[in-house]
């Protein structure tokens, strides 16, 4: 018979807590101490810091439910990143937005930046500048972006341009 049998509780021993079927992407604020979770049921969740010891986890108990859960890119989302300061997360999805968010109101609705083309993969890679307030993309269409952002300009809808040199190469800031 080609049947697969379960493993009984009593005989597996388990290794990790799963928390979210399909999540792939987790990322920690530094100074905050919470997790952000995304994967394929296309939300954006927040977690507290876990603060459980490895033995006094109980594995079979359910894990604590999100802080907050918002959606994300309709389509998916390939990348995320927090800025230094922990005052900003910006998304990369799928469908070529970049979507950004002040991290003390997670839940109003973000305006997307149209960063790249949804037809080769979207935004696939996504940075905040450590020292500057811009945010790096990078998208399947092998474009290379700077986003500027802040106070001022919270929400651009056009890349920095960069002064063309005379070998033809852009100069970019320095990060």
């Amino acid at each position: 018979m080609n049947r697969v049998e379960p493993i009984p509780s009593e005989e597996a021993n388990y290794t990790y807590r799963k928390v979210d079927r399909g999540s792939n992407m987790v990322l920690s604020s530094q100074s905050t101490s919470e997790i952000y979770v995304t994967g394929e049921d296309k939300l954006l969740k927040r977690y507290e810091f876990p603060t459980d010891k490895m033995i006094q986890i109980d594995f079979k108990r359910a894990p604590p439910a999100p802080v907050e859960e918002h959606f994300s890119h309709s389509i998916g989302t390939n990348c995320f990143d927090i800025n230094k300061e922990s005052k900003f997360i910006a998304t990369g999805g799928k469908d070529g937005n970049i979507l950004l968010r002040h991290v003390n109101d997670v839940g109003q609705e973000p305006t997307p930046i149209k960063a790249h083309s949804i037809f080769s993969g979207g935004v696939t890679s996504i940075c905040f500048s450590k020292n500057l307030p811009f945010i790096y993309s990078a998208g399947g269409d092998g474009s290379f972006m700077i986003w500027s952002y802040g106070p001022n300009k919270p929400y651009p809808n056009q890349p920095m341009e960069g002064v063309v040199s005379p070998d033809g190469l852009a100069d970019m800031p320095i990060v």
